[in-house]
């Protein structure tokens, strides 16, 4: 006879454990839940043979058919919210919706903040009001293209804003996408720039509140409140193995190993692929200032990293804990009073020298097609 134990481990699954003996006239399996109900354990004392000695066997993993159907309606249920803070004016292309989680695994990130909105006291035409990243760039500095502008300090000490954030929501599809709404941040680091502690629970928090802007759609970026960034755990290798995340994990590893900004993942890959090891910090700065992009690391080659955990996409929960009604509604009125500086005009004379270049390399092809007729 045996008895079979289910013992709770986490919310969706129990330790199965094992117990054998020697086989009595009463052949028969029994389950025994151990909970608080105060089931106790089938005394089977009298029908075993003293002789022989009970082997256990621990550690099997079953997850029992209703805790199955739990974690996937939990999933539906967190995918199903999240509609409702879904930006009608952004629309996911294809390769955009590649880059999203599946929702059993953006569940999991996202079950420990509120899902709610963050109340907004303000009217719907200057709450979804958007303005122009060159607009943002004229009036309070920066670069018009960073996703953290580097603002200087005197323009900062002019009018007291350095806590900027842009994200675009096609290489971050879970951000936020209407005002007080939760998201998640992506960061794909390479694996020798994370510190030792990065993913120590103790390191919980952003350093800052970021004043969050979302780009909608080409040259359209919407405020969508002030935000506290707090560390979830990096996409670990279980969740990047899921059969519902290949996509995920083939349009990261496509886009780190074609990207300029992916070069420092590859320059990781590529060290420990020559060292046979993880490479010292110091040889990855080294490696860094080569004149090299990596650019014969392949995407196949970024996927397998994040297969064996090698290399991580960190993770941040953003949740909505201010708006500052006051900044939305001055920055609103004055973008509504601003007009663009005119496009700069090339002058005549490069155009011409231009056009007279591109008509001797026109002449020079045709001649060489002329000579390979011949």
């Amino acid at each position: 006879m045996a008895i079979v134990k289910t013992e709770p481990n986490d919310e969706f699954f129990r330790t199965i454990q094992l117990t054998y003996a020697p086989k009595t006239e009463n052949d028969e399996v029994k389950i025994e839940e151990n909970n608080p109900s105060g089931i106790s354990d089938v005394d089977i004392s009298e029908t075993l043979r003293p002789s022989k000695r009970i082997r256990t066997l621990e550690g099997v993993f079953v997850p029992r058919f209703e805790d199955i159907l739990k974690k996937d309606e939990i999933a539906k249920d967190v995918g199903d919210r999240l509609k409702i803070f879904k930006n009608p004016k952004f629309k996911l292309k294809k390769k955009e919706e590649d880059f999203c989680l599946s929702d059993q695994v953006l569940y999991s990130r996202l079950k420990d903040i509120q899902l709610d909105l963050y109340p907004i006291s303000l009217e719907p035409s200057i709450l979804h009001s958007t303005v122009t990243r060159q607009f943002m760039c004229h009036q309070y500095g920066g670069s018009n293209a960073a996703c953290f502008p580097n603002i200087s300090q005197e323009r900062v000490e002019k009018h007291g804003y350095n806590d900027f954030m842009y994200l675009n929501l096609n290489l971050n599809p879970h951000a936020p996408q209407v005002p007080g709404a939760p998201g998640l941040y992506f960061n794909a680091t390479a694996r020798p720039l994370i510190a030792d502690d990065d993913e120590d629970d103790k390191v919980d928090n952003w350093p800052d509140l970021q004043r969050v802007y979302v780009r909608l759609e080409g040259g359209v970026w919407l405020k969508v409140g002030i935000y506290k960034m707090t560390r979830s755990k990096p996409l670990s290798k279980e969740e990047m193995g899921r059969d519902d995340m290949a996509k995920m994990r083939a349009t990261w590893g496509r886009e780190m190993a074609t990207s300029k900004w992916g070069k420092s993942m590859r320059c990781s890959i590529k060290l420990r692929a020559e060292l046979g090891r993880e490479p010292t910090t110091e040889e990855f700065e080294e490696a860094m200032k080569r004149n090299d992009l990596f650019e014969d690391v392949s995407s196949e080659d970024v996927s397998r990293a994040f297969l064996l955990g090698e290399e991580v996409i960190s993770v941040w929960k953003m949740q909505c804990v201010g708006y500052d009604v006051e900044f939305q509604k001055t920055t609103a009125a004055a973008f509504a009073n601003w007009t663009p500086p005119p496009k700069r005009v090339r002058s005549k004379a490069k155009t011409t020298k231009d056009e007279e270049k591109a008509d001797s390399s026109s002449t020079k092809t045709k001649k060489k097609v002329s000579q390979k007729e011949n």
